[in-house]
């Protein structure tokens, strides 16, 4: 069982680093039996002193409790239980989640291209309405232009991890198609 859950890990690599993901494979005493290298980089990083193979205090809690997922100042962690073993997969926190829902549409429609009139109407708020949210979001991002967003977004995958606000709008905000690394 351990050497199909290495392999699957193997297999969820290619695609994880470009959505900012990393899987590990660990028990329910939250000792790591397989992880791939970006997985305990972002261990590393968010608990500096840590040193395995037993996950890091916060980790190892939410195993114990049960929990499905756990989050921290810089990471996102789900759990899937698979009999004896625990598949974690963890990601960077995006600093787009930092988002208003109302300014992930803005971020989306304007990243695809979309100028203030077509947000504006799609949304069905007026023009002033969207450049006050691309001001709000452009400090909370700290960009300073059209550019870094469609950067940002892209990166992050954004239409992927916020897709509601395209039904939420009926579609009208995302008739592009998007292209990403890794898709």
């Amino acid at each position: 069982q351990r050497i199909n859950l290495l392999f699957q890990i193997n297999g969820w690599k290619d695609s994880s680093f470009a959505n900012h993901e990393a899987v590990a494979v660990a028990d329910s005493d939250a000792v790591i039996h397989a992880a791939d290298p970006f997985f305990l980089r972002l261990l590393v990083e968010e608990w500096l002193s840590w040193k395995g193979p037993k996950l890091p205090e916060t980790v190892a809690k939410a195993i114990a409790c049960g929990a499905e997922n756990f989050s921290t100042r810089r990471l996102k962690g789900e759990f899937l239980r698979t009999g004896k073993f625990i598949v974690i997969t963890l990601r960077e926190r995006s600093p787009l989640e930092a988002l208003g829902k109302r300014e992930r549409e803005i971020a989306t429609a304007f990243a695809v291209g979309s100028s203030y009139k077509e947000v504006a109407r799609d949304l069905n708020i007026a023009p002033a309405t969207v450049r006050h949210h691309l001001r709000n979001i452009y400090e909370k991002l700290d960009i300073s232009d059209k550019a870094a967003l469609a950067s940002m977004v892209k990166e992050w995958n954004l239409p992927k991890q916020f897709e509601g606000a395209c039904q939420e709008t009926g579609g009208s905000l995302c008739r592009q198609d998007w292209s990403f690394r890794g898709h």
